[in-house]
This record gives structure tokens, sequence and C-alpha cells, in this order.
């Protein structure tokens, strides 16, 4: 029997809120975290201070400008000056569950407690791009080090998924893996399955008639059309992709209509004029500024990706209502 792979939601409340109700939860969650980040990060807690505010001034969305940008260089230099966490940490050290270091080095905690909201955004991301549970899913990504691996595993999981660990290397194993346990998911960068592709015919597997892969999720580099199409005509698969940052974790994602990332409901995005820092309107490239409510142990508050962007407000035909991201624009 097919497995209907382009309809359907894995949270459709979040998934279909109207403006208003998005808006209540931004409210929300924006006061939350700045009074987390306020009486529990040192770091945050100076730069408030200096910033003239306290969590009193932040009382809904409309304050958000109040609140200064935060770079990654910023990071790395607070934590350069202090070590290991740059007083960045809000949780106690007993507390934390896992200890991250994205590239720079830049050290984040993890707690338990931020587990639920995460594993259920990254649920919504895989079910968005066609996994479905039952699926046998290869997740080639990065099980060390970084949370790509590991955070896309639980999330699996949690989805129903069986997941296969294999992290990254061993190409040609990777194949033999695919072909053997009859994969239906991969995660992992389009480049990756695209050499799995290439060892797969050297070792006499088709991909296309001796393989069942089905739908494969990709971040960590561009997926340009061109590489779609070359994916999904050697496999025989959906090629969908989501953006994220080693950081802050999963921001947007695709959905059936391929027409652009949905962003992440339970996120504060904004896109960032990079010279005015002021905030642009929909339709106009800027930098992607995002507010994490849930990442407690180590926030992120208006924190610059890097990242350029173009938001757009249309209607999406799958009926998910969070507005899209058109296109990264580059770093």
């Amino acid at each position: 029997m097919k497995v209907d792979r382009t309809s359907g939601f894995w949270n459709e409340p979040e998934e279909t809120m109207s403006k208003e109700e998005k808006r209540r939860l931004d409210d929300k969650n924006l006061v939350f975290i700045f009074k987390h980040a306020y009486n529990n990060s040192p770091f945050y807690k100076k730069l408030y201070k200096e910033a003239g505010l306290t969590p009193e001034d932040i009382k809904s969305l409309d304050d958000i400008t109040k609140i200064p940008l935060l770079t990654k260089p910023e990071l790395q230099e607070a934590q350069r000056k202090d070590p290991p966490f740059g007083g960045l940490l809000a949780a106690p050290l007993n507390k934390l569950s896992e200890i991250f270091i994205s590239p720079g080095p830049i050290y984040e905690g993890g707690m338990e407690e931020e587990e639920e909201k995460l594993l259920e955004a990254g649920a919504k991301c895989c079910y968005s791009v066609g996994l479905r549970p039952g699926d046998i899913v290869q997740n080639a990504f990065l099980y060390h080090l970084v949370p790509a691996g590991l955070g896309l595993h639980m999330a699996l999981r949690r989805m129903g998924c069986a997941v296969v660990p294999t992290g990254i290397g061993q190409t040609a194993f990777q194949a033999i893996i695919m072909r053997e346990l009859g994969c239906t998911g991969f995660t992992g960068t389009p480049s990756f399955l695209a050499m799995i592709g290439e060892e797969a015919k050297k070792g006499g597997i088709d991909p296309l008639n001796d393989l069942k892969l089905e739908v494969g999720l990709f971040t960590a580099e561009p997926l340009p059309e061109s590489l779609r199409k070359h994916l999904e005509d050697t496999f025989g698969m959906m090629a969908r992709q989501m953006y994220g940052t080693a950081d802050v974790g999963g921001i947007a994602r695709e959905c059936p209509e391929v027409s652009g990332m949905h962003l992440e409901e339970t996120l504060i995005v904004e896109l960032i004029d990079p010279r005015t820092e002021e905030p642009v309107a929909p339709g106009e490239e800027g930098d992607v500024t995002v507010t994490l409510p849930h990442k407690l142990a180590s926030p992120f508050i208006r924190f610059r990706t890097g990242d350029g962007s173009v938001l757009s407000e249309e209607r999406c035909g799958c009926g998910r209502t969070s507005p899209k991201l058109l296109r990264i624009l580059g770093r």
C-alpha cells in the first residue's frame, strides 16, 4: 500500500494557527525567554542592563526591537574571555544533559526540560517533508559535537520511525545498508546522498530499482534545483530541505508545495536590514534573526544567523499558515 506523503499535519493546531493566535504565542514567549535569560544568565543580564532594559520593559512582541541584536562573534568573544560558557549558561551546570560544540567554537548546554518542544518541532519538520511513521530512515548526519544527528534521530523516533544511525563516511557501505534494510527515508546532506548513489552503481546496485528510498530530508548545505532533480531521478524519491544552523537548530522546512520553507511556528523570526538593523518588510531581503523561546540552558535571543533571505506571507496551498523563507541567499 502506497504511503501518502503529501497531505496532513503532525500538529495541526500549531501548523494552522491564525495570525492572532501566533501573535499571542509570540507575546507570551518573548516575555518568558527575556525574563528567564535576564534572571539566570550573567551574560544576558549585563547586556540588557547596559541597554537600560529590565524584564518589566518587555511586555509584548512590540518591544522586541528594544532588545540588542546578538552575533556569533560576540558569543565567541564572551566565551574566550570567560571560558567555557562566557556567562551564557542560564541553568545550573548539574542540570545539563548535553554540551554541544558548534563551529566557532561555541559551547552550548542542553537539558531535558527543553526536549519536549524541540522534539515536537523536529517531528513537524520531518512530517512536513514527507517522512511518515513506520519509515526506516538512514540518518547520515554527524552524531558528535553538533546536535544535528542526535536531534534528528530523536525527532524521527518521536514520529515513529526506525532510525539507522549511520552518521557520515563509509559511503559504499551506506549504499549496502540502504539496500539490505530497505530504507525508505534518508537524512543528511544532498551531496553525500549523491555520492552514495555513485558508490551504489560502482557496487552493482541500481539506486532506482534496487533501493526503496522515497524521501530525503537535507540540510547543512544548499539544495539547488539541479541537484534536487538529480537525486529525485537517481533514486525515484522526493528530495526536500530544511534550513537551520548548528547554533539554533531547525528554523524552517519545505512542505509538499515546494515553494519556500515554512518557519517553525514556535520560533520568533525577524528579517533585519544588515545596514540599519531595522526589520524589513515581507518581500525584502534581510538577515535571518531568531529568538528561541524554548532553549533554556543556552538562550538565543535576537540572534543574527548571518544568513540572508526573503520572507513571504502568501497563503500556501498545503494549509500551513506560517510565513515562508523563499530562499537562503548565503552568509
